[in-house]
């Protein structure tokens, strides 16, 4: 739908989200790399960014791999990192705070919209 078409206006009068919410629904959520220390090491999880709650039930009307996506580029990335250890599907463990947060910088290149 283009800018001019009648039915997009509408729905941006009815819903001031309507852009944001098609985006949504068309590409699945974002993921992001979340940071957080554990003991005497860094996790660094791969999230789906559920920054709205009310359209929560949105995320689960569509089969979107975006998630598994970016945990098997991470993977592959990560591979040959001697400071990461794979802890499950979306988590890795880092020794230091410098090599995860490296890590966070690199799949934000990537994976940023």
């Amino acid at each position: 739908m283009n800018l001019a078409d009648p039915w997009t206006l509408m729905l941006e009068q009815v819903n001031p989200e309507y852009r944001r919410l098609k985006f949504i629904v068309d590409f699945g959520p974002e993921v992001k790399a979340v940071l957080r220390k554990v003991n005497l090491s860094w996790r660094v999880r791969l999230e789906e960014d559920w920054d709205n709650e009310e359209i929560g039930e949105v995320y689960y009307t569509a089969d979107y791999k975006n998630l598994d996506e970016r945990c098997a580029w991470a993977d592959q990335q990560l591979k040959s990192w001697k400071f990461a250890t794979r802890l499950s599907h979306q988590e890795w463990k880092f020794s230091n705070r410098k090599e995860a947060e490296k890590f966070i910088i690199l799949f934000n290149l990537k994976w940023t919209r």
